[in-house]
């Protein structure tokens, strides 16, 4: 668990660093938001394009697979061009 929100804080503060312009919002900053998505990031102008960011971490150089859910899947099918 720790890992998996270290790895969210990670990406939330770099993307912050690359894209000052865009609304970047961590969904379990606070906690888990049950959001099959752990990142939104909207353009503000004229990129204001909405981005769904689902961050995995592993502490292991061993693991090649990771866990996707139903709802990750569905959301990235709703979003093929933005998830």
């Amino acid at each position: 668990r720790t890992t998996g929100r270290r790895g969210e804080e990670l990406v939330y503060f770099y993307l912050r660093w690359k894209y000052p312009d865009r609304d970047i919002q961590w969904m379990n900053e606070e906690g888990e938001s049950g959001q099959p998505f752990d990142i939104r990031m909207i353009g503000r102008g004229k990129q204001d394009r909405r981005h769904l960011i689902e961050v995995k971490t592993t502490r292991s150089a061993e693991q090649h697979t990771f866990a996707i859910s139903v709802k990750e899947i569905e959301c990235l099918f709703g979003n093929p061009d933005t998830y």
